[in-house]
């Protein structure tokens, strides 16, 4: 008769366990996910979910009776994979098996699958093929952000801010201040409908104000993203942007002729003429900042100041008067140069004394 050896009987039974336990371990494997592809990946697999093990395929490009029956025969097999629970959705979606599709979906969905949470709140957003739920629809995309997905921040963004045409929100959902702060979470990670969409907001103003230097920013961006339409946009508004800067430094170019003007007439306590295009001179003699300025330089002289300028209208949309060329006289102390302004043949002494403007003829 054989003995047994306590301790070998030990290793034995401790063997025999083990084995058993890598046994169950190996069959729940296979009841999650498949080892490799199957043809329920090769049909239903979508290009943008990370959990895919192929490339995917588009939505119009699928096979959507061989993608269904795929998918059921894979969840046979492999009935605890999420993966393939989210695809199988997607194959019943696009067959129009709508109930079903979002049971799925949501299977995956609620067992952790980031894809089918962004899908949900695709559908509850759009509101084909469920009665559109604005609050669904943005408890699925946050819990797909939540876990990453640049996709879902986007439509956080989308949800806050712009309507299913592409305009702006006019009703109790609109939050630029949200749409800003998921649309900047989305163009961190790269998304370059997320970056357009802050140059849209930026430049539109809905943020507060117009920041064209930060339309520009995010226009920029998206642009070297490859997108298109903000390549247009960026050449549009640097070139609006170029014309501004030098409107800018014209104006101020003829500020500080009149300026200059108005200290060398304190000086000289007299007439100064200054020639110029009355379209430049009506943007800035309309600055009461300017005026104040030639009144203060001569209240240092205690003189009173007077400008003398033209009564044509400023606003008129006739190119020809814009571009006349007048003169502009500024008047020190009129009464001791002797200075005599008329218009249309009644004295303008009125009118001087309201800094009001009067056309004064045969200056030179």
């Amino acid at each position: 008769m054989k003995h047994t050896v306590l301790g070998e009987r030990r290793k034995y039974t401790i063997a025999f366990a083990f084995s058993l336990l890598l046994l169950a371990f190996s069959s729940l494997a296979k009841a999650n996910d498949p080892s490799g592809p199957t043809d329920c990946d090769l049909l239903a697999a979508h290009p943008g979910d990370s959990s895919k093990v192929v490339a995917g395929v588009e939505w119009e490009d699928m096979e959507m009776k061989k993608a269904v029956r795929a998918c059921n025969k894979a969840l046979k097999e492999y009935p605890g994979s999420v993966r393939l629970k989210y695809q199988y959705g997607r194959a019943l979606h696009k067959g129009g098996f709508y109930e079903n599709a979002l049971k799925w979906y949501r299977k995956a969905a609620d067992e952790g699958h980031v894809f089918a949470m962004y899908r949900l709140g695709i559908i509850y957003d759009d509101g084909e093929i469920v009665e559109k739920d604005v609050a669904q629809a943005l408890k699925w995309n946050r819990k797909a952000a939540d876990k990453g997905n640049a996709d879902a921040m986007y439509n956080i963004g989308v949800i806050y801010s712009f309507d299913e045409t592409g305009q702006f929100l006019e009703n109790a959902h609109k939050d630029i201040a949200q749409a800003l702060k998921w649309f900047r979470k989305a163009a961190d990670k790269g998304n370059a409908d997320a970056m357009y969409n802050l140059g849209v907001i930026y430049e539109s103003g809905e943020s507060g104000q117009k920041d064209i230097a930060q339309a520009l920013k995010w226009y920029r961006k998206a642009a070297d993203k490859g997108d298109a339409e903000s390549k247009t946009i960026v050449a549009r508004l640097e070139s609006e942007v170029a014309e501004k800067e030098k409107a800018k430094a014209k104006k101020a170019a003829v500020q500080q002729q009149i300026l200059a003007a108005s200290n060398r007439a304190v000086e000289k306590d007299a007439v100064y003429v200054l020639k110029a295009r009355l379209g430049d001179l009506c943007e800035v003699l309309e600055n009461t900042s300017i005026v104040e300025n030639i009144k203060r330089t001569a209240g240092k002289l205690n003189h009173p100041a007077y400008i003398v300028g033209v009564n044509y209208d400023c606003h008129s949309s006739y190119s020809g008067i814009q571009n006349l060329t007048i003169y502009v006289g500024f008047v020190i102390n009129p009464n001791k140069s002797g200075y005599q302004c008329t218009s249309n043949g009644r004295s303008s002494s009125a009118i001087l004394d309201s800094f009001a403007w009067a056309y004064c003829g045969g200056l030179n």
